[in-house]
């Protein structure tokens, strides 16, 4: 038998009951056999009470051959650990131990080991139920003792082995339980990954398709850049041929004004003889010709323009043909043949401002192509203002505005430039704002 160690220190707390040999110690047998009779007193409790009842060592407080080491959560409370009053009392008996383990204590230490023992109790129900592995080392709380006497029980060596065979039976069921649900568990995956890896490999025959495609696309690709090179390059060209068309375009809109401005400037030239007499009716030509009209009204007007031979190589009606939907009567054209002749009685018109015919007032003016005629008449209703305020506002030649303003002669050439001098003349901007108003709306 193996010899204590413990012993030869001389702190074996075991005793006679300890499982290794004491070597000169009466009775020193070994193995941890069972009184045969209980002492009284400290030594029921197998050791020295003040030596050992502060022990960190609890012992187990039933063990059986049929409850597996850890017990089972299907097992109830008949596992290792439990306390119950017929166990307790079947463990007594089977281990010889006293009916009564706390006859030797005085009241008050059987009231502390009767709460020590209850929450030991508590404990192991509370281990039981949640099925953890067996505690190794167990202290009931802090700086409490053991549980001494007969409650530290003993487990003889058949029980220990049977013990160990049982903990080993269940270790084996475990693993094989371990195993069969590792081996299933392995056997998902490989299920898994079997179709995982059918997916991949048909996912890889799909690839070349998808490779052709990519391929086709670029080529599409390809075509279709190369076309909207080429589109561009179109694009390109008949912008070109734009902008050339567009500086075409205003080169003959250019041109075209050139030839406007040349035409009028040229039917001005053959005009330029010629006085349009306007207001006189249409019946007055029914008993004389348009030249005896213009006599008359030489007499009546200009006697003294009269004296000096004046001849007229033309007179007319303009338009030759009547409208019978024009209120006003047409126009006359007295063509002279001299210049001159026309310069006189036009200076003498503007000079005596009120002509008559009959007693009716007429207007004698000059004659100018229908452009030169139009753009004079834009100039109305600022010349009746300027008139009005007396500022001898007068049209010449081809459509200039011509007024006195503060003692100076100012000449416009069209409406823009007039409104540019306005803006610096606070009087004259005043004068014509009704005028600028009536434009704009």
């Amino acid at each position: 038998m193996t010899i204590c160690q413990f012993f030869l220190q001389g702190r074996c707390r075991f005793g006679d009951r300890c499982w290794n040999e004491h070597p000169g110690a009466k009775g020193a047998s070994g193995g941890r056999q069972q009184p045969q009779q209980q002492p009284s007193g400290s030594n029921r409790r197998g050791w020295n009470a003040a030596n050992h009842r502060y022990s960190s060592v609890i012992q187990p407080s039933s063990f059986s051959k049929s409850t597996p080491w850890g017990g089972s959560r299907d097992q109830g409370k008949s596992s290792l650990g439990s306390f119950e009053s017929g166990t307790s009392a079947s463990r007594d008996r089977e281990f010889g131990l006293s009916q009564n383990p706390f006859a030797s204590l005085s009241p008050d230490e059987q009231k502390e080991e009767k709460k020590l023992l209850e929450g030991i109790v508590k404990d192991m129900e509370v281990w039981e139920s949640s099925g953890q592995w067996m505690f190794s080392v167990y202290s009931p709380m802090k700086k409490e003792p053991n549980i001494s006497g007969s409650y530290c029980y003993e487990i003889p060596d058949k029980d220990f082995r049977n013990l160990v065979l049982s903990f080993l039976k269940e270790i084996n069921e475990n693993t094989g339980r371990v195993l069969e649900e590792f081996r299933e568990t392995i056997q998902e995956q490989n299920e898994k990954f079997s179709k995982e890896i059918e997916a991949l490999n048909e996912k890889q025959l799909e690839i070349p398709k998808l490779n052709n495609k990519i391929t086709e696309l670029n080529n599409s690709m390809e075509e279709h850049r190369s076309r909207i090179e080429t589109l561009e390059g179109g694009v390109s060209k008949i912008e070109d041929k734009t902008s050339e068309i567009t500086q075409f375009e205003k080169q003959i809109e250019t041109r075209m004004k050139k030839h406007e401005q040349n035409l009028r400037v040229m039917w001005d030239t053959i005009k330029k003889n010629n006085i349009r007499i306007m207001g006189i009716p249409e019946d007055e030509e029914s008993n004389k010709s348009s030249e005896k009209i213009f006599e008359e009204i030489m007499a009546e007007n200009f006697p003294n323009i009269v004296e000096d031979k004046i001849f007229v190589e033309e007179a007319q009606r303009t338009p030759y043909r009547l409208n019978p939907k024009r209120s006003t009567p047409r126009h006359i054209i007295i063509k002279l043949s001299r210049t001159k002749d026309k310069e006189r009685i036009l200076r003498a018109a503007r000079e005596k401002q009120n002509i008559i015919y009959k007693g009716v007032p007429i207007r004698l003016t000059a004659d100018f192509s229908s452009e030169t005629m139009q753009a004079r008449r834009q100039w109305d209703d600022i010349y009746k203002v300027l008139k009005e305020k007396n500022c001898q506002p007068r049209i010449i030649y081809p459509a200039k505005l011509l007024f006195r303003n503060e003692g100076e002669i100012k000449i416009f050439p069209d409406k823009q430039k007039l409104r540019e001098f306005v803006t610096t003349s606070p009087a004259l901007q005043e004068l014509l704002k009704g005028v600028f108003q009536k434009e704009n709306q």
